[in-house]
């Protein structure tokens, strides 16, 4: 059976797990207690406390100028924390034990040093602030002043001592800074003199220019000699072989001032090429060793002239062409000369070269060695500048006054402690109480997963709320019991046992009211009422709901469909040996299992014996057509089902009905399960009409039950006995605050 019932989200729907507000409404007493607890103790530690008391004085250990720093937003900072460590120091500290006077000389050392406290009171200041507590007022202040007057006497003495003991070390140590640098600067110079340098990187540059100059000279030298050597051959041939020529060679080989002149030469035309090293071709001492080397070869050349002319005279021509002869001879000679000579400078040139090449390769063992030196010298000079200019700035410092630490504050007595806080511990310890009360109360709801309230349920189950039934007093049971041999009695019946309780039964009427607005578009007649465990009332309420829809001239069936453990002929005391079973697997008509209960319009349908499989029994067809033939009798088919939580009896029957109630009992089931159930429901299907929820609380029902509580537990004077007339005194009791609204039913019906 299919309604336009509004689907449940359960998706996008997120219950509450924790509202405040609730909770504290369930666990207000141990929040309440661990509050007032933890306050009380609170308390009780700040009243039993010893007093403390604190004093303290500033004093200024730095009063020298700050920089002004290079960068304009940068903040002068002036670290302190070496004066701290000197004023907390064991030394100090027991100098000033030693001047306080009795009472108050019996401190100690780590007594005084726990108590004490510095610290600084700007980053840009040099003002320090020493604390310190005890017990005894007058203790304290007397501590602070002993420990003030030693503070300016270990400064005066410091300050005194300090600089003369600086100027003594300096003065100790620049005779040694000096020798070293003298030491270094001799070093120095014996490198120059040995090697001739004055600055290796210049000399290195110089050698390398000479040697590419040296390289120049030897090709054109080499370039020219063998220009001579061509010419030289080519005049020999031309004399041939002369015995003339021969001779003059030989006399020139064997003559001792020519070769003489020769090593002149080749010496000459060295020492010229290596002053090209150092000095330019028209440097004059460039241009005295040329003017020596030419002189030389001139002196050659006359010698030469001189030993030939000599042997010449006793020599006979040996053609008539002798003057000819003589003429290629001088030249011969000539050409001669000019080859010893350029072969000579060109040996020069290729020495000077090897020697060049030489220097050439120690050029980078002198530069490391003269790096070396030059910056021990550099460093020693350095130390010694330092050292002096330190001096200065000492002798200036000493020569100016000293400058010692001031107290600024003295110290002062005080008047009141610092310890306890009395308003601060109370306000803490009333915070604490709260969160800890707080807490506890959370921890308990967390810990405790029972269902406690109807909004707690109703956003569990995300169902709309059909009714609530309140908590009924133990004397109210006689409400519900209606025996077949009592009669026809009625909820508004003036006959009711007393005390009833009126508070269950206007929930009901609420129930059977919000059941018949469910009917304004769809026809609901078959209503299944289910719940999530055993014991939540889900029977009771079945069994009050048909009695009250009876009462509105409305024809009511209830059927037990909990075939397994059966519970609603046992209160009504009904038999059982017949029932929804018996017409289910037999042929009986299912008319003669119904039972009256005693209620006009009211029949009761009980389960019958027990089955086994009972799922396979309520999902029959058998059911199926049982159901749809009550609908078609009664007005209102009210079934009692199992749990739908662990079981699938309920499940089964789902399909085959209009509508279907979850029950939930207040303080019966779980949290869990609520939402379980609805989940089960939800995804089987159902026509979800609403949630009721049971066993509710005053606290819970709001102004309805607080104004019905108030109405009605007003004490009722007892009736006279025997059929005694009542006191005069007695009013008659007003009617029912319901009747208005059970006539709105009964007109509905």
């Amino acid at each position: 059976m299919t309604r336009d019932f509004v689907a449940v989200d359960t998706a996008n729907s997120s219950p509450s797990t924790f509202n405040l507000q609730r909770t504290l409404r369930k666990r207000w007493l141990p929040a309440l207690g661990v509050a007032a607890t933890v306050f009380t103790g609170v308390a009780l530690y700040t009243v039993t406390r010893v007093p403390i008391y604190q004093s303290d004085f500033s004093i200024l250990v730095d009063n020298t100028d700050t920089a002004v720093p290079v960068v304009p937003t940068e903040v002068p900072v002036k670290d302190l924390f070496t004066e701290i460590q000197i004023i907390k120091s064991k030394p100090l500290l027991n100098k000033a034990i030693k001047k306080l006077g009795p009472p108050y000389n019996d401190v100690t050392t780590a007594e005084l040093s726990q108590k004490l406290n510095v610290s600084q009171v700007d980053k840009d200041t040099g003002v320090l602030v020493v604390s310190y507590r005890d017990t005894d007022p007058e203790r304290t202040q007397a501590v602070l002043s002993a420990l003030a007057a030693t503070y300016v006497e270990y400064s005066a003495e410091n300050n005194k001592s300090q600089p003369q003991n600086a100027v003594k070390f300096i003065e100790g140590q620049l005779p040694k800074a000096k020798n070293q640098l003298n030491t270094s600067s001799i070093a120095l110079r014996e490198f120059r003199q040995r090697y001739g340098v004055v600055d290796p990187e210049n000399y290195a540059a110089s050698v390398s220019e000479s040697r590419e100059a040296l390289q120049q000279q030897a090709q054109a030298a080499q370039i020219k000699f063998n220009a001579s050597q061509r010419t030289y051959e080519a005049l020999r041939r031309q004399v041939g072989a002369n015995p003339d020529i021969a001779l003059a060679n030989t006399v020139l080989s064997q003559d001792p001032g020519y070769q003489s002149l020769l090593d002149q030469y080749n010496k000459a035309q060295t020492e010229y090429a290596l002053a090209l090293q150092t000095y330019t071709e028209n440097s004059p001492q460039a241009e005295t060793l040329r003017l020596r080397r030419d002189e030389i070869l001139n002196q050659i050349k006359s010698r030469a002239g001189t030993v030939l002319g000599s042997q010449a005279a006793g020599l006979r021509p040996t053609s008539r062409f002798q003057d000819i002869q003589q003429g290629l001879t001088s030249k011969l000679l000539d050409a001669q000369n000019n080859l010893i000579a350029q072969q000579a400078e060109l040996a020069g040139i290729r020495r000077a070269e090897a020697e060049t090449a030489a220097r050439f390769k120690q050029v980078p063992s002198l530069q490391l060695a003269y790096t070396e030196l030059q910056r021990q010298f550099q460093l020693n000079s350095d130390n010694v500048n330092f050292l002096q200019k330190r001096l200065q700035e000492l002798r200036v410092a000493a020569a100016q006054e000293n400058n010692a630490w001031d107290i600024l504050s003295p110290p002062y007595l005080p008047t009141s402690p610092i310890s306890p806080d009395v308003g601060r511990n109370l306000l803490l310890g009333a915070i604490a109480g709260i969160l800890l009360g707080l807490g506890l109360a959370a921890l308990l709801e967390s810990l405790d997963q029972r269902l406690e309230g109807i909004e707690e349920a109703r956003d569990l189950a995300r169902l709309p709320l059909l009714g609530s039934l309140p908590r009924a007093k133990k004397s109210a049971g006689q409400l519900t019991v209606y025996k077949p041999s009592a009669g026809v009695m009625s909820l508004n019946d003036d006959r009711l046992p007393q005390p009833y309780n009126p508070e269950f039964k206007e929930a009901l009427y609420a129930l059977a009211f919000n059941l018949r607005h469910l009917e304004s578009d769809n026809r609901i007649k078959t209503i299944l009422l289910t719940s999530t465990i055993p014991g939540e009332g889900k029977s009771t309420i079945t069994y009050n709901l048909g009695v009250v829809l009876a009462e509105l001239g409305l024809r009511v069936i209830v059927i037990d469909a909990e075939l397994r453990k059966p519970t609603l002929h046992k209160f009504l005391q009904l038999p059982n040996h017949i029932g929804l079973t018996t017409a289910i697997t037999t042929d009986r008509p299912w008319q003669q299992a119904v039972h009256s209960s005693g209620l006009e319009n009211l029949d009761i349908l009980t389960s019958g014996p027990l089955r086994p499989n009972p799922i396979t029994l309520l999902n029959s067809a058998k059911m199926h057509h049982i159901l749809r033939e009550c609908s078609q009798t009664y007005d209102y088919v009210l079934i009692d089902t199992p749990p739908v939580v662990g079981l699938a009896d309920a499940r089964s029957l789902i399909s085959k009905v209009d509508a279907t109630i979850l029950v939930a009992g207040i303080g019966r089931t779980t949290r869990p399960m609520v939402s379980r159930a609805a989940e089960i429901l939800q995804a089987s299907g159902s026509d979800l009409a609403g949630l009721v929820v049971n066993f509710m609380n005053r606290s819970d029902g709001g102004s309805f039950y607080r104004y019905y509580s108030s109405y009605y537990d007003e004490p009722v004077p007892e009736l006279p006995q025997n059929g005694a007339k009542p006191p005069e005194d007695i009013e008659e009791r007003p009617a029912s605050p319901s009747q208005e609204s059970l006539n709105n039913l009964r007109r509905r019906g």
